[in-house]
């Protein structure tokens, strides 16, 4: 009974291994997927209705950075984690933006990606800005 359960004791954590990268990678491609079905003007409610609960939201005046986050770091799981910003005016969509961040050092695969968001950068904004410039 003992030459049986050590191959099956190993076989099963070698399927739970597996099992969680697949949910990575299925985790990563649903948000990438995801982004694409957001649309230029649509509205705040439906960005959201598409892409889930954000990570973190900001906004200044009429515009907001929502951004949602997914991955983990785990060598197996390619030590990555992607974000995604949509970025709003007067609760429209009017653009998305993205970047990944490879894993910064040991001891950080339990971090959540909360911890890793980056300050919102308002220059990245795609909103269309008029200046007026006396000359």
């Amino acid at each position: 009974m003992k030459n049986i359960l050590v191959p099956a004791t190993f076989f099963m954590g070698f399927l739970i291994a597996g099992c969680s990268s697949a949910l990575y990678l299925a985790e990563v491609d649903s948000l990438k997927q995801r982004a694409m079905l957001v649309e230029n003007r649509m509205s705040k409610a439906e960005m959201l209705s598409i892409m889930g609960k954000p990570e973190q939201r900001s906004f200044r005046n009429s515009e907001e950075a929502i951004t949602f986050c997914a991955g983990r770091w785990l060598p197996s799981e390619g030590n990555i984690r992607l974000f995604y910003t949509v970025w709003l005016n007067n609760g429209e969509v009017v653009g998305v933006t993205n970047y990944q961040l490879t894993n910064p050092g040991t001891g950080q695969s339990g971090q959540p990606c909360s911890k890793y968001l980056r300050s919102v950068d308002w220059g990245q904004s795609p909103y269309d800005r008029k200046i007026k410039v006396d000359v």
